[in-house]
């Protein structure tokens, strides 16, 4: 066999086995969600709550109402996990998942689409806007 036709088929090999190997790495739905879930329940309790008590809560009483505001957070887990995969649309592309969420709370937060991309068991934000 020439090295021109030995290369050829080294090269196929390793990416046929590429393609394999992301095929069984590409994340479904569920795990998306329970991603999603974590980095908005982490970006409530960091942002959301202490931007509220900073525009609607009197200063005497913010910590109490931001440490509440976090609670209610953790308690709502299931129901954060809910609205995204209301939200959410997958686009299976077999070796890679392209996930799209808008989000529309009802607080005083703006709504945002995200654009994810699944892939090797691992999630990849490359799109937030704010709409």
């Amino acid at each position: 066999m020439s090295s021109i036709k030995l290369s050829t088929a080294i090269v196929g090999i390793i990416a046929a086995g590429l393609g394999g190997f992301m095929a069984a790495t590409n994340p479904g739905k569920e795990a998306y969600e329970n991603h999603a879930t974590e980095v908005l329940s982490s970006y409530i309790k960091e942002k959301g709550c202490s931007e509220l008590v900073q525009k609607e809560v009197p200063e005497q009483i913010a910590k109490l109402v931001e440490n509440n505001c976090v609670a209610l957070v953790n308690r709502s887990r299931s129901q954060i996990q809910e609205i995204i995969a209301n939200n959410t649309k997958r686009q299976n592309l077999l070796f890679f998942s392209i996930y799209r969420t808008d989000l529309a709370l009802p607080t005083s937060l703006p709504d945002y689409h995200f654009e994810t991309v699944g892939a090797f068991q691992n999630f990849y934000i490359y799109q937030t806007e704010k709409i």
